[in-house]
């Protein structure tokens, strides 16, 4: 009964750990930036497009995947200054700055991988806006994986998220 315990109480300490460092990603606002309610597209019924004020949100055909948008906000500035989109096919994060402001936003995102039979946390590396030029992250996550995208003011510095997006690969 012991041996049996051991990794459900790992799991269990690091779903509690990870979700200690997600706790701010979803209302926080860093740096006079919020983010919008983000908006979630199923992807198995697509090709689809989702409209917005820069160039649309296409997606392609995913079976099972779940894409996902928000735009940002700076107070003090009307409208929007940047946009994260995920999308299932091909597990992309696109990242846009919308302004020229000096001022820009990262990402990375979250998934959990089993190793020795434990679910652990993986973080990709940080990544900043291409502004349509291709996505600021082209993952390779496995089918139907949850992934939390997380979106930050400062590069580095996780205490400055903004928002986050759960969608699935």
């Amino acid at each position: 009964m012991r041996f049996a315990r051991k990794p459900a109480m790992a799991a269990m300490g690091v779903a509690l750990a990870t979700g200690a460092m997600l706790g701010t990603a979803g209302t926080a606002h860093a740096a006079g930036m919020s983010m919008t309610s983000p908006q979630y597209k199923s992807t198995s019924g697509c090709p689809c497009t989702i409209g917005d004020y820069h160039d649309g949100t296409h997606y392609k055909h995913d079976a099972g995947g779940k894409g996902g948008r928000a735009y940002f906000k700076k107070s003090g500035v009307s409208g929007y200054t940047g946009k994260v989109e995920f999308h299932p096919y091909n597990e992309e994060i696109w990242l846009y700055d919308t302004r020229n402001d000096n001022d820009t936003v990262y990402v990375r995102y979250m998934y959990y991988r089993i190793i020795d039979g434990v679910a652990r946390p993986y973080w990709s590396g940080w990544a900043e806006p291409k502004n349509g030029r291709g996505p600021a992250i082209d993952a390779s996550i496995s089918e139907g994986k949850p992934v939390t995208v997380v979106v930050y003011d400062t590069r580095g510095d996780t205490s400055s998220s903004i928002g986050s997006l759960k969608v699935t690969a």
